[in-house]
Formats: structure tokens, C-alpha cells, sequence
């Protein structure tokens, strides 16, 4: 019982917090400019690779989540750090240490309400680059198919 308690405490700890929405328009915002200036750029023939391709080549799209995965490694050291600093920065060790809590309970509770927080935003990247392609006015031959699992599989 008391690891759904730790668990729905970081849970609203982490929704409550200013840095989770900071992280979200983040990532949101870091994913459309990636196919607004990388991904066009590349599909245009003006980028690095020199071919041309479709903007929503698989390709293109595992390189853009690679990408913004390597920036959201920072992201989630950030979150799981705070989750296991803030008690002793908050000074409320003293009462976990003499409450009758298991250490399956606390810092399993912890590390799951982390990690969901973390998932949701690591799934704004792939959503932010479909929200891309279709907010931007492209010319029809820049666009392929559209594929699910292009977005997915990265």
C-alpha cells in the first residue's frame, strides 16, 4: 500500500513541478524545429547527406530521435537525480528513516512515478515530429507516405 502512496506522491510531485512543463515545451518545441530546419533542410538536398529524401524518410526520422534522445538523456539524469537528492535537500530524511517503510516501498515508489514521467515526456519526441509535418505547409513531392511505425520503431 504504501508503494501506490509513494508512487502517486511523485507522480503529482513531478505534474506540480515547473521544470516537468519546462521539460515538456521543450522537447515539444526542440521536435518541431528539428523538421522545420533539420529535417526539410535535409529532405530539400541542402543538408549534409547530399540526397535527397522524403521528410518523413525513416531515415531522417530515426536521426532526428536519436537526436533529441541524446538531449533527453539530460532530461531524464535531471528528474531521477532530483527524486533521489530531494529528501535530504528538503531535510525530510529524518522522518522516512524512522517511519516503518520498506526500501522496496520508497524507492521503488520513487523510481516508478520517475520513470512514468519520464516516459510521457520521451513519447512527446516522436509526437512532436508528426505534430511537425503536419503543421507545416510542405510541397507534396517532399512528403511520403505517412508510416506509423517510422515514428514508433526509433
Amino acid at each position: 500500500m504504501k508503494f501506490w502512496e509513494f508512487f502517486r506522491f511523485e507522480l503529482t510531485y513531478r505534474v506540480r513541478s515547473v521544470s516537468t512543463w519546462i521539460y515538456f515545451f521543450a522537447f515539444l518545441g526542440l521536435s518541431l524545429l528539428m523538421v522545420e530546419n533539420v529535417l526539410v533542410q535535409e529532405a530539400k538536398g541542402s543538408g549534409n547527406t547530399g540526397n535527397n529524401f522524403h521528410v518523413n524518410a525513416p531515415f531522417l526520422i530515426s536521426f532526428a530521435m536519436v537526436f533529441l534522445s541524446m538531449i533527453g538523456m539530460a532530461v531524464t539524469a535531471g528528474l531521477f537525480s532530483d527524486a533521489a537528492v530531494r529528501d535530504f535537500q528538503t531535510r525530510m530524511y529524518p522522518l522516512f528513516f524512522t517511519a516503518p517503510v520498506s526500501k522496496a516501498a520508497y524507492l521503488g515508489g520513487r523510481f516508478l512515478g520517475t520513470f512514468v514521467i519520464n516516459a510521457l515526456l520521451t513519447m512527446l519526441l516522436p509526437l512532436g515530429l508528426i505534430l511537425g509535418l503536419q503543421l507545416l505547409d510542405l510541397e507534396p513531392e517532399l512528403l511520403g507516405p505517412f508510416r506509423l511505425e517510422a515514428f514508433l520503431q526509433p
